[in-house]
């Protein structure tokens, strides 16, 4: 069902309100986004922190995009991108993982906007049931958004993840698609 509905909006932005669209990655994105992955204040807080070459960048996009289980997404205000998303769907087509980032360069409050317009695309146009993330332990302000945003704590992979300061756990978190209702409705 989740592919159905991403097929029938394939080429179409999808307005989340009067200036905030979500729409897929093009290959003419591949620079920008790069740029934004490639900066020290965004790379910092990834599983891998090294500096990206532009061909291996491209050859992600390349070998991604293609994928029917991954979704990998723009977030837009006024039809200017600003932040980075993408789902990795599990087999089962209910659950996904995701990841995000906005443009390091951006004005103050725009994540919280990345994070509601992702959030929608994930449960209201993929279709999924959960989204789950993990955030290494030194972005205490990604777990603190993932908790803002309705995401409840499911565990910790303790010393997990090998980072230039040593081994670090890895927080995990879900959101099922019924609670990101409930809170939608409710602020509204």
């Amino acid at each position: 069902m989740g592919q159905d509905r991403k097929q029938l909006f394939q080429n179409w932005s999808v307005i989340m309100d009067d200036i905030i669209t979500v729409r897929d990655m093009l290959p003419t994105d591949i620079e920008l986004v790069y740029q934004w992955r490639n900066d020290p204040r965004v790379r910092q807080f990834m599983f891998n922190t090294a500096p990206l070459d532009p061909n291996s960048h491209a050859d992600w996009f390349d070998k991604t995009h293609r994928d029917p289980l991954r979704h990998l997404l723009l977030v837009c205000q006024d039809g200017r991108p600003f932040g980075f998303a993408q789902f990795t769907v599990e087999s089962n087509r209910s659950i996904a993982d995701w990841g995000f980032y906005a443009d390091p360069n951006g004005p103050k409050g725009q994540g919280k906007i990345l994070g509601h317009a992702a959030l929608d695309y994930g449960f209201g146009i993929i279709g999924l049931h959960k989204i789950c993330g993990q955030v290494i332990e030194k972005n205490q302000r990604s777990i603190q958004f993932h908790e803002r945003l309705g995401f409840r704590a499911e565990g910790i992979l303790r010393s997990h993840h090998l980072s230039d300061n040593g081994y670090q756990d890895i927080h995990l978190f879900g959101l099922l698609a019924s609670e990101w209702e409930s809170s939608t409705d409710s602020a509204s």
